[in-house]
């Protein structure tokens, strides 16, 4: 009997310190899963209750008020915990967990605890340590969330010209001062600088608040680059306290050429509520500018850069202390287009130097052999600097004014405009093609006053020949080219008929939306319950009837002579790129594209390019003969209005028999009696400079 109790006694004390040690391991976890509940929780008072006494010296209400200053500056909306644990260190029992404050404005923010474990005759208790609230973090501390802008990207010709750039605004200042008159030198800036009474008691409400806080200047107003005159900032920075900064304080999306790229860069605004959603969702949730027209629009999300963030701390009287967490900015990407500055500009100043105010118009410049855009000029011009910190009321009236003739009308691209005679060598290719007429056909008949009725059925006015037709002797298709002959064209398509006509227009993509980087204007074939007819047949085949086409589609319609029969679809933009370390790189490159396959034979073009080097040589276009090059053309008026009193003036001509191939266009719309310099304008642009290029 002895002997079992001593046994008994000696397995109870063999088991005694395992299960002690069971049960503390038991303890230390149910303490740690409470204590990190609490946490998640934010019940800082209840999570007070397990320090060790001796750890701190603070009250539960300064360990409160310590972690909430750090979650509000962090702006934390959720806590979370991961990667719990105790463990057993060099005989000392630790509690290790991840604690993650999940921010709207720098993502997830973690911070990396390890906490002591602490027995005493007490009970089980946690070491404090202010750094559990943030790493380095001491009592007092202040933590900031700076963030680190990522800026747009710009946008660039051909050459490496920028024509849309991040630049600093006129920022006029003042000079926070506690002797300063603040009253005064708010009174002049407002008289200099018109402000309303809400204005100026903004501007004394940031003032106080700056003085309280020892900012050192509060901005006024920012002002695009060349905004205000000489007279206006010597009279600014004649006011006590005020300055003026030009490089560091405002930067602002700027357009240095002004109106020149207007309708291709288009121009940017700050996101609407709706606008601002969109970008968030797709990772921009910090965006204030957004694309609102042009490039600027089509490009956004590659243009957007992405703001970074610096989580910092300092000590409580603003010195830096550490870095807890960074994400470096990731600037947007850049746009290098196929646009010559010198052709863009040329076009524009050829156009400005020669419009009357009654006329509107477009010149479009494309490389014939890749379809690129050299040039593309919509006249009227706006300022997209105007839009730049918001248009005014004013400026936007002058704008939208029906005296302005639409400024902000895209013509080269939203115009629709009936292309009169420019049609004219589409609109015989399936005659020729389908054997109706060969290059020798002669018109068979009689031509009376510069009129001719069809025979058969025909119970409409006669078909006339348009202002440019001066033709004599027999009428061939060399001959009806040269002198643009709406009969010869009319009677062609009779011959053909309505059938094989409005096939090939659909060949040829009439009716359709072409694929472009800016809005466009889906081509007009027919309006919607007409019944076609002899009398639209014969108009169209010269460009009228309901026929309507965004200059831009015409342009690309005549780079097929220069293609095998292929037309090509029109670009912009050659190249996009960024910067990567130190190295500026090609993150894409766009390519050669075939818009409409084949839309005439080998045969035809050979038919059609000497007649139309013959619109040059002897004919409509004869006035734009370009010195050692030789040309290929064709023009195109269209008259309009109930009262015949207006006109779409066309010219379209190329390169011929070169190595590159520059294919230039101009339309004038505007009253008929006007001169419309498109001959002029056509061959400037297609007159090369000393260097042989734009």
């Amino acid at each position: 009997m002895k002997k079992r109790l001593v046994a008994m006694l000696l397995l109870l004390a063999f088991c005694l310190p395992a299960l002690f040690s069971c049960t503390t391991a038991i303890s230390m976890n149910n303490i740690a899963d409470d204590f990190l509940a609490l946490l998640c929780e934010r019940n800082f008072s209840g999570m007070f209750e397990y320090f060790w006494k001796y750890s701190t010296s603070g009250t539960a209400e300064d360990f409160e008020e310590n972690y909430l200053s750090v979650l509000n500056s962090l702006g934390a909306e959720k806590i979370t915990v991961k990667d719990r644990k105790v463990s057993l260190e060099n005989e000392t029992q630790l509690l290790s967990y991840t604690v993650c404050y999940e921010t709207k404005k720098a993502g997830t923010i973690e911070n990396a605890c390890q906490v002591r474990i602490i027995s005493d005759g007490d009970g089980l208790h946690l070491e404090y340590s202010p750094s559990l609230i943030l790493a380095d973090y001491e009592e007092g501390d202040k933590v900031s969330i700076i963030t680190l802008p990522g800026r747009r990207g710009e946008i660039f010709t051909s050459d490496g010209t920028v024509i849309a750039s991040n630049d600093y605004a006129e920022t006029v200042y003042i000079q926070v001062d506690s002797e300063l008159n603040i009253a005064s030198t708010i009174s002049s800036l407002t008289d200099q600088l018109e402000l309303s009474d809400e204005e100026a008691q903004s501007i004394k409400k940031k003032y106080d608040s700056a003085l309280e806080n020892n900012y050192a200047h509060v901005i006024v107003k920012a002002f695009v680059k060349g905004r205000l005159t000489s007279a206006q900032k010597e009279a600014l920075e004649g006011i006590e306290g005020v300055g003026i900064d030009t490089d560091s304080m405002t930067l602002q999306r700027y357009y240095p050429y002004g109106e020149i790229f207007c309708h291709i860069t288009g121009y940017t605004g700050a996101p609407s509520e709706e606008e601002a959603a969109a970008l968030a969702e797709k990772g921009f949730p910090n965006a204030t500018l957004v694309g609102k027209d042009g490039l600027e629009k089509t490009y956004d999300e590659v243009l957007q850069g992405k703001d970074g963030y610096r989580v910092q701390l300092s000590t409580k009287d603003g010195q830096f202390k550490s870095v807890i967490c960074e994400q470096p900015a990731e600037n947007g990407q850049d746009l290098h287009l196929s646009v010559s500055s010198k052709l863009q500009q040329k076009a524009y100043y050829q156009m400005a130097s020669t419009f009357q105010k009654e006329q509107t118009g477009t010149s479009i410049v494309l490389n014939a052999k890749t379809g690129f855009v050299e040039a593309m000029v919509s006249f009227p011009c706006y300022d997209p600097n105007l839009f730049t910190g918001g248009i005014s009321k004013e400026d936007y009236a002058a704008l939208t004014s029906e005296e302005s003739n639409q400024p902000l009308y895209p013509r080269a691209t939203m115009g629709l405009y009936p292309p009169g005679s420019l049609f004219k060598p589409f609109s015989i290719v399936p005659a020729l093609e389908k054997g109706v007429i060969t290059k020798d056909s002669v018109f068979p008949y009689k031509i009376v006053d510069n009129k001719w009725t069809p025979p058969e059925t025909w119970i409409w006015p006669p078909v006339g020949r348009n202002d440019e037709t001066k033709s004599t002797g027999p009428l061939n298709l060399d001959e009806a080219m040269k002198q643009s002959d709406n009969i010869y064209f009319s009677w062609a398509a009779l011959l053909l008929g309505e059938e094989d006509f409005m096939a090939y227009m659909e060949k040829l993509g009439i009716g359709e939306k072409m694929p472009f980087e800016l809005n466009i204007s889906k081509s007009n074939l027919l309006n919607e319950g007409t019944e076609m007819n002899r009398k639209l047949l014969t108009d169209m085949s010269f460009g009228q009837g309901e026929l309507l086409l965004p200059p831009i589609q015409i342009a690309a319609m005549y780079t097929a002579f220069q293609n095998n029969g292929d037309v090509l679809l029109p670009k912009l933009v050659s190249e996009i790129k960024k910067t990567e370390g130190n190295k500026y790189v090609t993150t894409q490159t766009m390519e050669r594209e075939v818009y409409k396959s084949s839309i005439m034979k080998e045969s035809t073009i050979n038919t059609l390019i000497p007649t139309l080097k013959d619109v040059v040589n002897s004919g409509t276009a004869k006035s734009i003969k370009i010195e050692g090059l030789t040309l290929a053309a064709k023009t195109g008026t269209a008259i309009k209005g109930s009262d015949k009193t207006e006109k779409t003036s066309w010219l379209v001509a190329w390169w011929e028999d070169q190595e590159e191939s520059r294919l230039a266009l101009c339309m004038v719309d505007g009253p008929r009696e006007m001169n419309d310099y498109k001959h002029r304008i056509v061959k400037a642009l297609l007159t090369p400079d000393a260097d042989g290029k734009a």
